[in-house]
């Protein structure tokens, strides 16, 4: 282990500094571990199953209840209306590249 010369400094962010100590409130910590709860459920299914699961993430102006909340579905069941909302969703997010999903959902139909 090299000794300090005394030379070195420590640079502190102040406004993360008090980020870093505040609680989350009670309502974010029940959903965070619902999700998780969720995705370890997912994960033991078998991996035929798996792949037919989905999350689909509603907003507050969607459904009746605040807040956004993440619905768990099986793709292989639904009617018309979930899978056009389903794909209206996929196709709609900014931060995907919509290029690399449509190549990967066209190698998935090949098969």
């Amino acid at each position: 282990m090299a000794m300090s010369k005394g030379s070195e400094f420590f640079e502190m962010d102040v406004e993360t500094e008090y980020e870093s100590f505040a609680r989350p409130s009670n309502a974010e910590s029940v959903a965070e571990d619902e999700n998780e709860l969720t995705w370890a459920a997912i994960e033991r299914l078998p991996t035929v199953n798996r792949t037919h699961m989905a999350f689909l993430r509603r907003t507050s102006s969607e459904t009746s209840h605040e807040g956004e909340r993440t619905e768990t579905i099986d793709v292989t069941k639904l009617d018309r209306k979930k899978r056009e909302l389903v794909v209206k969703k996929a196709l709609a997010t900014a931060e995907q590249d919509n290029f690399k999903l449509l190549l990967g959902i066209k190698e998935r139909l090949n098969r």
